[in-house]
């Protein structure tokens, strides 16, 4: 079993390592090479797409690079930097045991939870730390009381390597989750968390996060530290900060990042394919909760006639399907659904309500309100702003510098009251879309998004569908 030094933030770090050392002994003049394996952003997949990933592959992947970088002489960490369960039907109806019980058998040795970690509610991230045989961490969550939640630590240290790991969560947590996800929680930001946890580490340190790579990079060139691991952005990317490397491996496990650190540091990725083989033990585990939900989740709803993908720089085949079921259902005026809660993309051919489910994980409801046309247009403004808050829409289009919107084909008008649908998340402000907090009228139908589209595959399958562009870009 690994030994494993648990600090909270302003404990005396030197007289941990010294306990550990011997008194009076300091590290040595040449630290240990150390090789970490690292994922992020799994989101429950637990069976390969496309003949890649897959959570027994994955599994057997880590273990045999562990072994060889063993061999060599290397002392060898897995980590996970976030959102390792939500997103299918084997992550979220096991409420995450599933994964939990797999990374206990890989060997994970720490893991920095993610947004989405929350999304069923502090108590289940709680009951899902305390199975964990390895810590969980982030340094900037807070309780009312200003202490970290007891199930998760803000750095872990492992003195026989002289290394320690310290994580970090997005201080935008309150636009990134719903409120059950952060209830009586807070997320200082993270640039004065690390501003004063830095300093107390004694050893080579290994930064854990899932911010996106954009504020990653920006606080990884900030700081010096060995490596800072990342996520949130599903980014495959390795990049020189100073003496250091920042590294993102993906998504769903279609690789694993491998960095070592030693006399030099530098980073790869080895590709992970069931066709390498899949370790047996966590296929038993998989084995002993997939049955039941297999049966449900597999069942053929219907076909599709092609490929509906999110992809586009403007207006995409499959946002514009749902926001159209959206506006059906409601009789709305306009439907708004965010390009981000688009979690899959839909092959041709037979589709299940599997491939329904992960298109649509989170059981969001349809939202209407009323909006002013001047409401409107200003949130047409902050969805340009950035890829990350694109809205997909339905009865309405627009030229991307705003110049023309029309509803129904007519000019907006400003001062007029105008029915709106969009999901649960977006209705309170989800990624900073703060107009919908101006809505009046407002309606939650309790229709789930989820149920239309399943509807809607089994009436008209085959489906066929065009892609008409609403967004237009210059």
């Amino acid at each position: 079993m690994r030994h494993v030094w648990i600090l909270p933030s302003g404990f005396l770090a030197a007289l941990a390592a010294l306990s550990c050392l011997g008194a009076g002994q300091e590290p040595s003049a040449r630290p240990p090479k150390v090789v970490i394996l690292h994922i992020n952003d799994l989101h429950g997949q637990v069976y390969p797409i496309r003949e890649r990933g897959g959570l027994a592959a994955l599994a057997a992947k880590i273990k045999k690079l562990e072994k060889e970088e063993t061999a060599k002489g290397a002392r060898v960490f897995v980590v996970d930097c976030g959102d390792f369960f939500q997103g299918t039907p084997e992550g979220d109806l096991t409420e995450g045991r599933l994964i939990i019980d797999a990374f206990n058998e890989i060997g994970v040795d720490a893991l920095c939870v993610g947004n989405h970690d929350f999304d069923l509610g502090p108590p289940v991230l709680a009951a899902l730390a305390k199975r964990a045989t390895f810590p969980m961490l982030a340094a900037n969550v807070r309780m009312k009381d200003d202490r970290i939640p007891e199930y998760l630590k803000p750095k872990v240290q492992f003195p026989e390597a002289q290394i320690e790991f310290v994580g970090l969560i997005s201080s935008d947590m309150p636009v990134l989750t719903v409120e059950k996800a952060r209830v009586g929680l807070s997320f200082p930001l993270e640039k004065e968390v690390l501003a004063r946890l830095l300093p107390e580490c004694r050893y080579r340190t290994i930064v854990l996060s899932h911010l996106g790579h954009e504020r990653e990079l920006e606080l990884a060139r900030a700081h010096s530290v060995a490596a800072w691991i990342g996520g949130h952005s599903h980014r495959r990317m390795s990049e020189k900060i100073g003496a250091g490397l920042y590294c993102q491996a993906g998504a769903r496990g279609e690789v694993v990042g491998v960095i070592e650190i030693g006399e030099r540091t530098s980073g790869r990725f080895e590709s992970v394919s069931p066709k390498e083989g899949e370790d047996e033990k966590v296929k038993a585990i998989l084995a002993r909760y997939t049955p039941e939900i297999d049966k449900i989740m597999n069942e053929p709803i219907g076909e599709l006639a092609q490929g509906v993908t999110r992809e586009g720089k403007g207006s995409s085949l499959l946002g514009n399907w749902l926001c159209d079921l959206m506006r059906e259902s409601t009789r709305a005026e306009i439907a708004f659904h965010n390009r981000t809660g688009i979690r899959a993309d839909l092959s041709k051919g037979i589709v299940r309500l599997r491939d329904l489910y992960q298109v649509s994980p989170f059981k969001n409801t349809l939202i209407t309100m009323k909006l002013k046309g001047s409401d409107v247009i200003e949130l047409l403004a902050h969805a340009m702003s950035q890829p990350k808050y694109l809205l997909e829409v339905s009865g309405i289009e627009f030229k991307a510098d705003l110049s023309e919107v029309k509803v129904a084909g007519v000019p907006i008008d400003r001062d007029r009251d105008y029915v709106v649908v969009t999901n649960s998340f977006l209705a309170k402000g989800g990624d900073s879309h703060v107009v919908f907090s101006r809505g009046r009228e407002v309606k939650d139908t309790l229709v789930d998004l989820l149920e239309i589209h399943k509807e809607a595959v089994r009436k008209h399958s085959p489906v066929k569908l065009t892609l008409e562009p609403r967004i237009h870009l210059k």
